[in-house]
């Protein structure tokens, strides 16, 4: 007498396929999960790199800043020849750009906070010096050198009117002397990306400084962070 072999009954094949259809959706979530975690892992060491990068350019430009005056574009009165304009916000300052950035020789260079909308970044910008006097060549953005700032401010240490070191400034007021001393504080949305102390010596500030008026210091202002991680 033949045996009738039972198959599957319907129930079950649906059961299997429901049970095949989440094995790959959770299969497929891991999968995206893990690619996620890798690009989110490769902007983020790209933002270390391109901090540490923005350091090593600082730290090797600001010790080459020169006593050189200049007049602001388009200016002949005498009272606005300067060697350095510092503010909380912007440094601009004289110094030599390597040939392989510019045509070489002394250039105005400008570090400036910019905001667009909720977003702040660090700009560099230059421009030929030659005398006292601008040269504009062809206009080029300027270029970015730190995104996605929280809170950012240059200070300034110099001589006080007592001839004493003073202490950390955020404005430079003298129009005839360099600080001793320039530092930057830089604060991230990303709190992952940190900035590691910054302040540079200025070695002929030293021969040329001249006591300055000095302003209490503000504080950071610091926003409130936001909770996502969309960042």
């Amino acid at each position: 007498m033949a045996v009738r072999t039972r198959g599957f009954s319907l129930i079950e094949v649906l059961l299997a396929v429901a049970l095949l259809a989440l094995g790959v959706a959770i299969g497929f979530g891991a999968l995206r999960g893990a690619i996620g975690s890798v690009e989110r892992g490769q902007t983020l060491a790209e933002r270390i790199d391109r901090v540490r990068a923005a350091q090593h350019f600082l730290r090797r430009m600001w010790p080459t800043i020169i006593a050189q005056p200049w007049l602001a574009e388009g200016s002949e009165v005498e009272a606005d020849r300067r060697q350095l304009q510092g503010e909380s916000s912007l440094l601009r300052f004289v110094a030599p750009m390597p040939g392989y950035l510019s045509h070489g020789g002394p250039y105005l260079l400008t570090l400036r906070l910019i905001e667009d909308g909720d977003r702040r970044s660090l700009v560099l910008d230059h421009v030929m010096l030659v005398g006292d006097q601008l040269v504009i060549e062809d206009e080029r953005p300027p270029a970015v050198l730190l995104e996605d700032i929280a809170e950012a401010r240059f200070y300034y240490r110099g001589f006080d009117e007592q001839g004493e070191i003073s202490d950390w400034q955020d404005e430079w007021t003298s129009m005839t002397s360099l600080p001793l001393m320039i530092r930057l504080d830089v604060e991230f949305e990303n709190e992952a990306v940190r900035w590691p102390p910054l302040q540079v010596e200025l070695p002929l500030a030293a021969a040329n400084a001249t006591p300055f008026r000095t302003t209490a210091p503000r504080p950071i202002d610091r926003p409130a962070r936001r909770t996502d991680d969309t960042r």
